[in-house]
């Protein structure tokens, strides 16, 4: 059973609010169980003078320290001390579900990327597309997409290893992800797969970069995939395999079940209640702490987590860029701040940058709707 599965209770009652919150505690806590503190490694040290973080986990790739040791002699000593900063970091890469961006983070500044992304696999779209980015236009993060089967070179990374492309007659194949005026400058690209247990998480692109022309840079890049892959798994994808997204109500659909909760709270003589909420103040702190962060998945991972939550029993309904929409039957108004308070905790649980802040809040507005869809419409207009 999913975690939000076993979170979702039907409030009918403030009984039922309070038995929410205390599910909501119980996950926390086992959510939070192994959760380190910043700077402690996630998995022991057994390399402490590179930061090598070795798993006991056979899931867990090993990087062998022969071709470490291979890796740094061939490189100067500023790369040497780079490549160790890498390992170390990533060693102690946050547990949530923003880890990627961390990961493209700790990459960008050790190996000086100009210009480059850190794909991640959307299901619902189905294809690989920026989470995270730096130096690229805003038509090349619009355009950078690589639906599944669409591109003859995914298949050629799916053995794990980097691949280089220098071909103009290759490069092309990539001309429909970016602007004319970035892919007039691009001479090479290198795409690194990031891959566990036979599935392509996710694939760093890099386009300038003078380093990508050496065996040890891709060598080096091989490893560094090899050493976050399974991280990625744990920190992001295996959390959000209880995530719903598809819940989210299609507009020709939202009007039908908006009547239809309105009318179940009438019967069951509890007003519906709606709810305008803002994510700003969420979105603010984890992209402060992670600049490359592509706000708009986080808005989707955000409302993913909410929507999963309150599917059983209401409808929520992304609205601009910040807020969201959410009707729910059988609740008091007075509850709503109980439900949004176990709703803040539950987001944190999923994100490392906001587990140390105090309250946060919605800024919720709160509405109550006694009789029908123009009621709804009426009462959500009323909001600022």
């Amino acid at each position: 059973m999913g975690l939000f599965r076993q979170a979702v209770i039907l409030i009918k009652t403030k009984k039922s609010v309070s038995g929410l919150l205390k599910k909501s505690r119980e996950i926390i806590e086992r959510e939070g169980r192994g959760r380190r503190e910043p700077g402690q490694a996630f998995i022991p040290l057994t390399w402490q003078e590179v930061g090598i973080a070795a798993s006991h986990d056979e899931q867990d790739p090993q990087i062998k320290q022969e071709e470490l040791e291979r890796l740094l002699t061939a490189t100067s000593e500023d790369q040497t001390r780079d490549i160790k900063k890498i390992f170390r970091d990533i060693s102690r890469l946050q547990d949530g579900i923003e880890a990627p961006a961390q990961l493209f983070t700790i990459l960008k500044d050790n190996l000086h990327l100009e210009k480059a992304a850190l794909l991640l696999y959307d299901p619902y779209r189905m294809v690989f597309a920026p989470w995270a980015a730096s130096g690229y236009d805003r038509t090349t993060l619009r355009k950078l997409r690589l639906p599944l089967g669409s591109n003859r070179h995914l298949n050629r990374i799916a053995g794990g290893q980097t691949l280089v492309l220098s071909d103009r007659d290759e490069l092309v194949d990539f001309q429909r992800c970016f602007s004319a005026r970035v892919f007039s400058g691009i001479d090479r690209l290198a795409i690194t797969p990031f891959i566990f247990e036979d599935k392509l998480l996710a694939a760093l692109m890099i386009t300038h970069n003078a380093r990508l022309t050496s065996d040890e840079s891709r060598h080096l890049l091989d490893e560094i995939s090899q050493q976050a892959a399974p991280l990625i798994f744990r920190f992001r994808d295996k959390k959000l395999e209880s995530l719903k997204r598809e819940n989210l109500e299609r507009p020709e659909l939202l009007a039908e079940r908006m009547q239809a909760l309105i009318r179940r709270g009438r019967e069951t003589d509890h007003p519906a209640v709606l709810m305008k909420i803002s994510l700003e103040k969420f979105v603010d702190i984890i992209i402060g702490k992670n600049p490359y962060l592509d706000s708009f998945r986080l808005h989707e991972d955000l409302t993913g987590i909410v929507s999963t939550l309150l599917h059983e029993f209401g409808i929520v309904q992304p609205l601009g860029p910040k807020h969201l929409l959410i009707l729910v039957y059988n609740m008091a108004e007075m509850d709503s701040r109980l439900l949004l308070h176990h709703l803040e905790l539950t987001v944190k649980s999923f994100f490392w940058e906001l587990a140390g802040e105090a309250s946060i809040g919605f800024d919720a507005q709160v509405k109550t709707v006694y009789e029908d869809e123009a009621e709804a419409v009426d009462a959500f207009s009323a909001f600022d």
